[in-house]
């Protein structure tokens, strides 16, 4: 699979390992595009932002919610392979937990951060909860998920 990468080299001296982020539900690589890869760049590593498939420019045949999680894990498995360095994976939301499904599944690297992360089990029982304690948030929830991104401002999740 052609999936999107951006790159940024770094512009300090080189550390030891590179940094691949992996982007949340609805987003893409370029979500991590304009403070984080270059605020480390700066730093000295060279950082890597995926977009899973469908999302941002990374082609998929289904749509985003019929992707079972091994696809995105395969995705994730593919960038680090295409990076060929040592690589500390970064998951935010829904990509920590790909990031923690990956490594479970024996996948390979130096180590890896989760930004508030889904849990690799899911988020089946958290979406019962908010169904009951706030049922129109997760009515607005739930249009996004079954009507995708489309559905929203993209300016409010930058």
């Amino acid at each position: 699979m052609n999936l999107e990468m951006i790159t940024h080299e770094p512009t300090g001296p080189k550390k030891p390992v590179d940094l691949l982020f992996v982007h949340g539900i609805c987003v893409g690589a370029w979500v991590w595009d304009r403070h984080f890869l270059p605020f480390f760049a700066q730093q000295g590593y060279r950082c890597h932002a995926v977009s899973l498939r469908g999302h941002g420019k990374s082609p998929s045949s289904l749509p985003v919610q019929f992707n079972p999680l091994q696809s995105y894990v395969d995705d994730v498995r593919q960038a680090v392979d295409s990076v060929n360095a040592p690589t500390v994976l970064i998951g935010h939301s829904f990509g920590g937990g790909v990031v923690q499904k990956y490594f479970q599944m024996g996948g390979k690297g130096a180590g890896m951060a989760l930004l508030a992360s889904v849990p690799p089990y899911g988020l089946g029982l958290a979406s019962l909860r908010t169904m009951i304690m706030n049922p129109l948030l997760w009515a607005e929830i739930s249009v996004l998920m079954t009507w995708g991104v489309t559905t929203m401002d993209p300016g409010v999740i930058r």
